[in-house]
């Protein structure tokens, strides 16, 4: 039963004794302490995998300098690509590849980089899933876009972010991996992987985490920035396709311009953790021109400084602090009533209930995170009055979430309020809900659907 909090913790992936046992605290044995795959802004949909390998896609004339999207994928090609190009194909956790090829069409249009966006992996598919429809879109571009042997990288957010370092551990023809939002799993990874996290995230400390484990592995760099769980913004992902311009095009100019900038902000930065970001992120880039890994002397007397190991102490018990915060809240979603909950959310988005700005920002993101869990838990339990609970916490802390006001119209429907639903599945339209199969598919909606026209086309 859901009202057990030790079940809650199960849900969401939380175990909490192993936590506490590995956080004595060294940050690089954190475990990864979020189901993250599940947190999402948009709703799944339920295509199977064989629908998808049934539907026939026609070809496509490949475009240059103009966006392209269809059923199974999206893509930028620029006119400035090579005949081998370098070739991102980017996974999102929700099956629309098309946002991050938009989203970073430009960049690719100065560097002549190829980007290729995932229209059908999603998050509740299985890597086998994943790895043939990597297979069906390299085929296609291969066929259909006339571009000679390009060299592919994955790219990935979230629950994508997790499909593209998996297919690094396959043999998928991946020559590397840029990665935001969320980790990997526990694996050894040979080839090179570039990572984003952002400092309001929720997955932060597991992200911080996962770059400790591959601390004596392969080529890695984590590039923390000032964002949520979200895809990084253009100015910050520029930093990754320097990497990969720098790695693959080995251009002598672009490489020594790029570590004079980096130099610059080492040397001008006063927080001694950006500091060393900018040494390792100089090293990695050498290391992507040279072939040669190695750690520069300077970085290696800045960790072994006092003032290092101080600010690093300051921000593991930071991350100890939310750790057992977020233990307190997973029990609160089932002690405490929603007037207190009402209190401590609008609190915590104002700034104000605790000193560590960010974390309250994290700890927002988690509550997302446990109500879109406990929510589905929920639903499938017919626990109505614990539904509409975990609901109102949902909304709360996230209100630009479209699933939180999707499932909201679900329960009122049930309820029978069809006005009250019309009203929230036109703000779950405004939010961006788009999944008109899963609505119509919905029997909870069918009496709307009679009364009133809503489209999410």
């Amino acid at each position: 039963m859901l009202t057990c909090p030790d079940t809650f913790f199960n849900a969401i992936g939380l175990n909490m004794s192993k936590l506490y046992a590995r956080l004595l605290f060294c940050l690089p044995s954190v475990l990864l302490a979020l189901v993250w795959a599940c947190n999402e802004k948009k709703p799944t949909t339920t295509k199977s995998s064989e629908e998808t390998a049934a539907e026939e896609q026609p070809a496509t004339v490949w475009m240059k300098d103009s966006l392209f999207k269809d059923q199974s994928l999206s893509y930028f090609l620029p006119s400035s690509a090579p005949a081998s190009p370098v070739c991102l194909i980017f996974f999102d956790p929700q099956g629309e590849g098309w946002e991050p090829v938009s989203l970073y069409k430009n960049l690719a249009a100065t560097h002549g980089f190829v980007l290729v966006g995932s229209n059908f992996s999603k998050n509740g598919m299985d890597i086998e899933e994943d790895k043939a429809i990597v297979n069906q879109l390299i085929e296609r571009i291969n066929q259909e876009s006339g571009l000679d042997s390009a060299r592919y990288y994955a790219a990935g957010f979230s629950g994508g972010a997790r499909v593209a370092l998996h297919l690094l551990l396959l043999n998928t023809g991946f020559r590397g991996a840029v990665y935001a939002g969320a980790p990997g799993n526990l694996a050894v990874y040979q080839k090179p992987v570039f990572g984003f996290a952002g400092n309001r995230d929720m997955n932060y400390a597991d992200l911080l985490a996962f770059d400790g484990q591959l601390a004596n592995q392969g080529s890695h760099f984590l590039r923390e920035w000032e964002g949520r769980h979200e895809w990084p913004s253009e100015s910050v992902m520029e930093e990754a396709f320097n990497w990969l311009h720098i790695r693959e095009i080995k251009q002598p100019s672009r490489f020594d311009s790029t570590l004079k900038s980096l130099e610059k902000k080492w040397k001008s930065e006063k927080n001694i953790l950006k500091k060393a970001m900018y040494m390792k992120q100089s090293d990695f880039l050498k290391e992507a021109f040279s072939g040669s890994r190695s750690k520069s002397k300077i970085l290696e007397d800045l960790e072994n400084s006092a003032v290092w190991i101080k600010e690093t102490s300051i921000r593991n018990e930071e991350l100890s602090k939310e750790l057992g915060l977020k233990e307190s809240y997973g029990r609160a979603f089932f002690e405490k009533d929603t007037l207190w909950w009402k209190s401590e959310i609008a609190a915590m988005q104002k700034g104000s209930r605790y000193p560590e700005k960010n974390m309250q920002q994290r700890l927002l993101g988690y509550f997302s995170l446990a109500g879109y869990s406990l929510a589905h838990r929920a639903l499938q339990e017919n626990q109505w009055d614990l539904l509409e609970k975990i609901l109102f916490i949902y909304r709360q802390s996230d209100p630009e979430n479209a699933e939180a006001w999707y499932l909201t119209a679900l329960l009122n429907a049930r309820e029978q309020k069809t006005e009250v639903a019309i009203s929230n599945l036109q703000q779950c339209k405004k939010l961006g809900f788009r999944d008109q199969e899963r609505y119509e598919k919905e029997t909870a909606f069918r009496f709307i659907r009679d009364k009133a026209a809503v489209s999410f086309r």
